[in-house]
């Protein structure tokens, strides 16, 4: 994992990289469509927050919009837990974005897509002191 930044860690697809590098399909649908769902998880203190909550709310998009996840939550979560450790952040949010998968262009949803899914992570985005005085 030497080329791959500690602070973007990115497991799309089984590959671990990074967001410089991680490279989706140009017929994935949540590119041609945005025919897909995502959930962010804020990390503090090394411990993802809520993350039953943020998976069930994730189950519910996807089925919103009949979309089968790739795995079962608990091991999205696992892997959410594999890449933060391998940032070796404190304070971060993991983006979790699924999509039906590459196609070719249609409309109906495609019978033989397998789902992607892009699990990434980012330093947490500090809130402006000013911000919390002012809203």
């Amino acid at each position: 994992m030497s080329a791959v930044s500690s602070d973007s860690v990115v497991w799309l697809d089984g590959t671990i990289t990074d967001f410089r590098n991680a490279k989706v399909s140009a017929e994935d649908r949540g590119f041609m469509f945005a025919d897909g769902v995502y959930e962010v998880i804020r990390v503090y203190g090394g411990n993802l927050f809520a993350a039953a909550e943020h998976m069930a709310r994730l189950r519910s998009s996807a089925a919103g919009i009949e979309l089968e996840l790739p795995f079962p939550t608990q091991e999205i979560v696992a892997i959410a837990d594999d890449v933060l450790s391998q940032s070796g952040l404190g304070e971060a949010e993991i983006y979790i974005q699924v999509t039906r998968g590459a196609a070719r262009r249609n409309h109906l949803f495609p019978k033989d897509a397998r789902p992607s899914l892009l699990v990434g992570i980012r330093p947490g985005r500090e809130i402006p002191a000013a911000l919390w005085e002012t809203g």
